[in-house]
């Protein structure tokens, strides 16, 4: 049965006692060392599902990872990656993006994130899901660190402190007013994801967002979509999830910085995958915590 079936208890001592309980189950069950024969089946369930996940770990071991289950997994994350990649997309729109196909050098480093998976997502059999979650996971969390990075940047501009008494939209169109007096052109809103917030802002919203007109091209994937709302007196605004709970940004993209991305093999993000025998895994697994650190670099400059 165990090549066939992958049905376990995950409790056998509770399972049994649940059963043992039950009074219309009673004439069906022995009299005499009922405790006695409930525990050796108990024990025999656990040693059932001890053999059983041994030989399913032996299994994957001995399979061969499989190219197209790697692929799969690049190419997940890379669609999340850009997907979710739309306050990048938004600087390339405002002529603030600066690509250079070669090696950065040393003081910059690239985000990255260093994780251990289950060797189990890359076979074909016994096939087991979550490589799409943990590709999506990843490659979210790689443009949400560069949006993050940008935000704290956005914290260090001038601060205009609001008023309580004028609605917010009129002390918003007066802050645009002067900005634009000065010589710049706002052309992005970040807003806290705040409903009061953006209710007071009084935006046209977006189709998607419940309105009716369209959002910028950069902001037309389900990444985008997801934070782009509307648009303020023809500004699209955004909201943040973090690193905006006490502020709106106004911003014109193109004075405020440039992003340079380096990208040495034409391709904005680079896999290595690095397996380990049965050996090596168990002395990883010695040596080091349960989870993996996760590191995190940036490719933007100002």
């Amino acid at each position: 049965p165990m090549d066939w079936t992958r049905a376990r208890l995950d409790d056998p001592q509770e399972s049994v006692r649940r059963i043992s309980d039950q009074t219309a189950l009673a004439p069906l069950l022995p009299d005499d060392r009922l405790d006695e024969r409930a525990q050796l089946l108990v024990d025999a369930l656990i040693a059932s599902n001890r053999e059983r996940q041994e030989r399913e770990d032996q299994k994957t071991i001995d399979v061969p990872l499989s190219d197209a289950k790697l692929a799969e997994f690049e190419t997940a994350l890379q669609q999340t990656f850009e997907d979710e990649r739309w306050l990048h997309r938004a600087l390339q729109a405002a002529g603030a993006l600066e690509v250079v196909n070669d090696e950065p050098p040393e003081e910059v480093q690239g985000s990255q994130i260093n994780a251990w998976l289950p060797k189990s997502f890359f076979i074909e059999e016994p096939r087991v899901f979550g490589s799409d979650t943990a590709a999506h996971r990843y490659g979210g969390a790689l443009a949400g660190h560069e949006r993050d990075f940008f935000v704290d940047q956005l914290r260090q501009a001038p601060l205009v402190q609001a008023n309580a008494d004028d609605p917010l939209a009129t002390q918003l169109r007066a802050l645009l007013a002067a900005l634009i007096a000065d010589g710049f052109q706002p052309d992005l809103l970040l807003t806290p994801f705040n409903w009061t917030v953006m209710q007071s802002l009084q935006v046209e919203l977006y189709r998607g967002a419940g309105g009716e007109i369209e959002p910028p091209e950069w902001a037309a994937t389900d990444g985008g979509r997801g934070v782009a709302f509307g648009a303020f007196d023809g500004i699209p605004a955004c909201r943040i999830h973090r690193g905006l709970d006490d502020r709106i940004v106004v911003v014109d993209l193109s004075r405020f910085a440039i992003w340079r991305d380096w990208i040495p093999g034409g391709e904005a993000i680079s896999f290595q995958f690095d397996y380990l025998n049965e050996v090596e895994a168990e002395q990883l697994a010695h040596d080091t915590p349960r989870r993996a650190p996760r590191q995190y670099g940036s490719t933007f400059a100002s």
